[in-house]
């Protein structure tokens, strides 16, 4: 992280209108918890590039982390504006909507991003490992890890948004979907038992 965080520094440096380095960088700062730097680089990637759905999207994630809901809500939707197919702009939206109470209004969001990431492998993903077999996985095993925990996020919040609105049958669903794909995330398993109280 700290080698891809100099090089696309470095990157940026010499060439302040790269946006898609601007972009990398942001998303390693978010990663590495330095969010006020990563909202600088994402906002100056936005500006720089108003029509990139990417910026606006690890933009929201940023805001979400300097717990700027209102913002976070703003750039998720503006990313979600320029590509009604960016997953994350929902997951960001339905979790700024979720963190200012708005609960009706994120369960859609989450809903849709479940729907657009549903991890089925298309089928020129699925031809290569019936033909040839071995060695082959439909995705990565890094990009598989991203989308179980943003997967598990997703429920995490349907599950957070039907207990406040005391939908607590539907809320022990979506809890109990959360821990499948994460069973040592210790957050869900204190909602659940909130929801089972």
């Amino acid at each position: 992280t700290d080698e891809g965080k100099k090089n696309c520094k470095r990157a940026v440096e010499l060439d302040p209108d790269y946006v898609e380095a601007r972009v990398h960088l942001g998303a390693l700062l978010v990663e590495t918890g330095d969010t006020s730097e990563a909202v600088r680089q994402l906002s100056e990637a936005a500006r720089r590039d108003p029509k990139n759905t990417q910026a606006h999207s690890h933009l929201a994630e940023a805001y979400l982390l300097a717990r700027a809901f209102d913002k976070a809500e703003e750039a998720a939707a503006k990313a979600i504006e320029l590509s009604p197919k960016n997953s994350q702009g929902f997951l960001f939206r339905g979790d700024a909507r979720r963190m200012q109470g708005k609960y009706a209004a994120a369960i859609p969001d989450y809903q849709k991003y479940l729907e657009l990431d549903n991890f089925v492998a298309p089928l020129y993903q699925k031809i290569p490992v019936l033909l040839i077999g071995h060695g082959l996985s439909f995705r990565n095993a890094g990009q598989k890890r991203v989308y179980a925990t943003q997967r598990s996020s997703a429920f995490f919040g349907l599950c957070g948004c039907e207990t406040e609105l005391k939908n607590f049958l539907r809320a022990r669903e979506y809890g109990e979907k959360a821990l499948a794909i994460d069973k040592s995330d210790a957050t869900s398993f204190y909602l659940l038992g909130t929801v089972f109280m």
